[in-house]
């Protein structure tokens, strides 16, 4: 069976096997001692929301957690945004980030994007019902509700899947102060949005098992999806002055091609644009699962948030 009839015949049938799948998924996330050098560092990373929200996006209930520091009405607003996973929110690299920048001084709203972690799912396939950007705007709505004297500055900082949402955000929210996407998806035309790119199937069975929809994405509707999360549908908009600051992120220990993609398209664009790479550090920032607890290993996340933290602060 070729590759793209296999990844096809899998998504047809994740309904009958949806259990193991989300096992399989759940172990992608291991924390792979082996690749590192000491265990000396290895911390355990709790998962201690202040409050835990929910709210509404397009009829569809999502799913939150607020960090809130000490001076919740006078600090900035940092909105975190996940990648694609079961886990969502909590996939271990979530809460380690939202209590390092809570520890800042920023209060923090990480929430399940639709279909993903806790939150619903739309009851339709279609291009305007994935539309995750529409998530981020009812977060800063709740938000602005919840919060009416808080602080005017918001910050949007979305990992992976969610670099690529916070990009679609900034390009429809005006409320956005700053824009922070750390490894987002990248290289997608030539591996996702050509018809005939070689992962185009193994791509969406992924997507699909990660918001565990029942049934398969079809190229059709999803490709206008994705091509609003790609990072490079934005690149005109930021070689024009008068564009929002962008921080540009990938992590040394990512696949070559990824971080000269990243690197030749920051490049392209004119300040305030700054692009970084992450030293010693994977596209999780060394965190992951040991059974059912979340950990990190060594300082990556603590040099992510204190080089993100004094970028914000210019």
């Amino acid at each position: 069976m070729s590759q793209p009839k296999l990844y096809s015949f899998l998504a047809q049938t994740y309904p009958q096997v949806k259990p193991l799948y989300q096992l399989l998924r759940y172990r992608y996330h291991q924390l792979d001692l082996f690749k590192q050098s000491s265990f000396e560092k290895l911390q355990s990373i709790p998962y201690k929301p202040t409050q835990t929200v929910s709210f509404v996006a397009n009829n569809l209930q999502l799913k939150g957690d607020l960090y809130l520091p000490q001076n919740a009405e006078t600090a900035p607003t940092l909105i975190l945004l996940h990648g694609s996973s079961i886990l969502g929110r909590k996939l271990p690299i979530i809460p380690a980030l939202a209590q390092g920048f809570q520890q800042q001084g920023y209060r923090v709203f990480a929430f399940d994007l639709r279909a993903h972690g806790e939150s619903e799912q739309p009851k339709t396939y279609t291009t305007d019902a994935f539309n995750f950007a529409q998530d981020v705007t009812a977060a800063i709505d709740y938000l602005k509700v919840n919060f009416p004297n808080q602080n005017s500055e918001i910050y949007v900082l979305g990992h992976s899947f969610g670099g690529g949402v916070t990009m679609a955000s900034q390009a429809q929210e005006s409320r956005i102060s700053k824009a922070v996407v750390f490894a987002p998806p990248r290289r997608l035309q030539e591996r996702f949005l050509n018809p005939e790119a070689p992962e185009k199937e193994k791509l969406m069975f992924r997507w699909q098992i990660d918001m565990q929809l029942p049934k398969p994405l079809e190229f059709d509707f999803w490709k206008p999806v994705m091509e609003a999360l790609d990072i490079k549908t934005y690149l005109k908009d930021f070689t024009q002055p008068q564009h929002i600051p962008l921080l540009l992120i990938d992590a040394e220990f990512e696949p070559a091609e990824d971080l000269e993609f990243l690197r030749n398209l920051s490049e392209k664009m004119v300040p305030p644009v700054e692009y970084w790479t992450v030293p010693k550090a994977d596209h999780y920032l060394n965190t992951g699962l040991i059974l059912n607890a979340s950990f990190v290993q060594g300082t990556a996340i603590a040099t992510f948030v204190n080089f993100v933290d004094n970028w914000l602060k210019k």
